[in-house]
């Protein structure tokens, strides 16, 4: 097996090329439109067949393009890649349904509409993936690969590039890091021998130019992002590997939908309350205030007491004030609401840092663990990135229980939803991760509020 800390062999690595547009991966400005949003277009694809694209050499880059710096940080693993420690412990194990004599494997087929090609998928588990590596023609893609900060928008309407989390639940549905290069690997193809059993369809087939292969995630942090590194050796631990994002990797599509999904509208709203004129988004169906309320009414607060920070903030309200403090035509969302949000961001471990702001939190770094031996070790922090991808615009308004804390660090929003007498559900985001996830806080609580347009 091969070790993941051999600093060296970074040096052995053939890098594939970066193009001018190699920099970090960055916000795209959205377009109005109430159509779904494709973040990009076909060049002269016109392919109608197979999908299937071969692994390219490296040889195969124009030799006037520069080349990719190597990483800094390296030998990764993703023990820490989904924000609920439920997740995992949850997911139900995939049965076999693929040997050397028989393939009993859920296979179905998709077609892409941008370009009308045809890729095979299987139902592994609870997930529906692509078998085939995609092959959508598009800035940022040559010969079978892609860069990151193109791989986030590839994949065709309800797919989406998987999270490291949803690569981990693939893994565990199939018996775990340890055997997942095993199962995952194609039957044929792989150097010396070091073929796998393809247990469960997904086929993966070696780079050509090298002893393995990656594939792309969609957890980025400025210009390095996560790839599923399977291994070439034949019973190889499948784990984590940071890569920069101007080089070239495969990429393989989850069913579900992504922020790729998204359809946005702006408007305005002037609540005749008070004159107040917030900022609104549409994003696909819902219409949401894209600003904080910041309506006065009994129970309501500045932080601190500082008048200028409502203007910066919106108001914190007590959950009583909050379910009454949506003007006329607007409410106050319920879990499934926020969801319905979180979902087209990506999930729960991906919409904190489409959503937040870019600025006003404070730098955030999360540690990374890495397999060291059977030890599990801290080797590096990451620093967080925030995109505010539609305009959304999460600020790091902090809470208040007793007394108003955590400005920067954390925002929390109440929902309709109560816990009982005394708590009520509310979502929150903080600086140290890309989550978005839900709460539960006492009603005396003093939190922000995001109203929702009425059906």
């Amino acid at each position: 097996m091969k070790k993941l800390f051999t600093i060296c062999a970074l040096s052995a690595f053939l890098f594939t090329a970066c193009d001018d547009d190699s920099a970090s991966a960055s916000s795209d400005e959205p377009v109005s439109s109430s159509s779904k949003k494709d973040s990009s277009k076909s060049s002269s694809s016109t392919a109608k067949s197979s999908s299937s694209a071969k692994s390219s050499s490296a040889d195969d880059w124009d030799d006037d393009e520069e080349k990719c710096t190597p990483p800094t940080i390296f030998g990764l693993a993703g023990e820490e890649g989904c924000s609920d420690p439920d997740t995992l412990s949850s997911v139900k194990r995939a049965k076999q349904c693929k040997t050397e004599k028989d393939d009993k494997c859920e296979y179905g087929t998709m077609t892409d509409p941008r370009d009308g090609k045809k890729y095979k998928t299987v139902v592994i588990g609870e997930q529906t993936w692509m078998v085939d590596d995609l092959n959508y023609e598009m800035e940022g893609y040559k010969k079978g690969r892609y860069k990151q900060t193109a791989a986030m928008h590839a994949c065709p309407y309800g797919w989406h590039l998987p999270s490291e989390c949803e690569y981990m639940i693939l893994m565990e549905a199939i018996g775990g890091s340890d055997v997942a290069s095993k199962m995952l690997k194609s039957m044929t193809g792989w150097k010396e021998g070091h073929n796998g059993v393809d247990a469960f369809g997904f086929s993966a087939q070696q780079l050509s130019d090298l002893d393995d292969t990656y594939f792309w995630t969609s957890n980025f942090y400025s210009d390095l992002a996560i790839t599923m590194w399977v291994e070439g050796d034949e019973d190889a631990h499948t784990t984590w590997w940071i890569r920069p994002t101007c080089e070239k990797y495969p990429v393989r599509c989850v069913k579900g939908y992504g922020p790729s999904d998204v359809g946005v509208e702006r408007s305005s709203f002037k609540d005749s309350r008070d004159g107040q004129t917030y900022k609104t988004i549409k994003i696909n169906e819902q219409w949401w205030m894209a600003e904080n309320l910041n309506y006065e009414s009994e129970n309501s607060f500045c932080f601190y007491d500082n008048p200028s920070k409502c203007e910066e903030y919106g108001r914190h309200y007590t959950w009583a004030a909050a379910k009454t403090a949506c003007p006329s035509g607007w409410h106050l969302p319920d879990t499934t609401e926020w969801n319905t949000l979180i979902n087209l961001m990506g999930g729960k471990d991906e919409a904190g840092k489409i959503l937040k702001s870019t600025s006003g939190w404070e730098p955030g770094k999360r540690y990374r663990t890495a397999r060291k031996g059977d030890e599990i070790v801290r080797v590096d922090t990451i620093p967080v990135v925030n995109l505010d991808k539609y305009g959304f615009t999460v600020l790091p308004a902090g809470n208040a229980h007793s007394v108003f804390g955590l400005e920067g660090i954390l925002t929390e929003f109440w929902t309709s939803v109560e816990q009982g007498d005394s708590l009520a559900i509310d979502m929150m985001t903080t600086y140290t991760d890309d989550s978005f996830v839900s709460a539960k806080s006492d009603k005396n609580w003093k939190l922000s509020v995001r109203c929702i347009k009425d059906e």
